[in-house]
């Protein structure tokens, strides 16, 4: 659910046809650092085979009132309907920064369990299975290597009612052009199938800092939690028109729009007051 590097660079297998699928979700993200604020929001998502919407309806996430839509899931267009405007993200240059970096994975292994828990969300009854993934990962900044062990376990309770209609409307067939992080990924997401509705990822990483004569303490470890849950989910005819960025609208990179529309249309967390 969440839209991240997973959501980027790996195509499903064809899917069972099925008609669009509209659900309102909750998502909360959530650091084990009290100088950082939660980061929560609600929306409303709209899939039609490959074409995808999402509404944000509240929260600091992004701002309420805005929206992203895609044909392929490899461009999003970020829309503010209040300016306008829209903002375009290629998922596959991401993924190619990614690979051009000097990002290296190493002692990769991997865990899948199914557990009893089998919880009734949102009216729908689903089957909780557990990936777990370890790992080690260096980045190389000048003469410096910093390392991390990662530990990321990903709770999921799916139901097969609707197939892996989500999977596909979110993902393409983009590769980073590292092998490693490539493999990361797929081990990743290839492991549950069926229709999320509720997520967990908790990712608990330690680092090894290089030895630096310094007053700035940084943690040698951190937790990161990711929660999504699905409030309402049903099949209905969807318009076409929903997936289009409104006529008239702008890029919010035009020459002639004032300063402020790149701070609107990055779409970062907002600063609670």
């Amino acid at each position: 659910m969440k839209k991240s590097l997973c959501a980027a660079v790996l195509a499903w297998i064809a899917l069972p046809v099925f008609g669009a699928i509209q659900y309102d979700f909750l998502q909360k993200s959530s650091m084990d650092d009290s100088a950082v604020p939660a980061a929560d929001l609600t929306a409303r998502a709209l899939i039609d085979g490959r074409r995808s919407r999402v509404d944000f309806l509240s929260g600091n996430t992004y701002p309420p009132g805005t929206y992203v839509v895609s044909k392929d899931a490899r461009r999003l267009f970020f829309v503010d309907p209040l300016n306008k405007w829209y903002t375009e993200f290629n998922t596959d240059s991401v993924a190619s920064a990614i690979g051009a970096s000097s990002l290296k994975i190493e002692n990769q292994k991997i865990s899948v369990e199914t557990l009893p828990d089998e919880l009734v969300v949102a009216g729908i009854k689903t089957e909780h299975v557990q990936v777990t993934l370890t790992y080690d990962i260096t980045l190389d900044v000048r003469t410096m290597s910093l390392k991390q062990r990662v530990r990321t376990v990903i709770d999921n309770w799916t139901t097969p009612q609707f197939g892996d209609i989500m999977q596909a409307a979110f993902t393409n067939s983009a590769r980073t052009g590292n092998a490693a992080i490539d493999s990361l990924i797929e081990a990743e997401m290839s492991k549950v199938h069926g229709f999320p509705m509720r997520q967990v990822v908790t990712v608990r990483s330690q680092i090894d800092l290089p030895h630096i004569e310094s007053q700035l303490k940084l943690p040698a470890t951190r937790t990161v939690v990711h929660e999504t849950s699905v409030t309402a989910v049903h099949e209905l005819d969807a318009d076409p028109a929903l997936f289009n960025v409104p006529a008239g609208y702008r890029r919010a990179d035009a020459p002639d729009l004032p300063k402020s529309a790149t701070q609107v249309l990055q779409f970062e967390p907002s600063t609670p007051k």
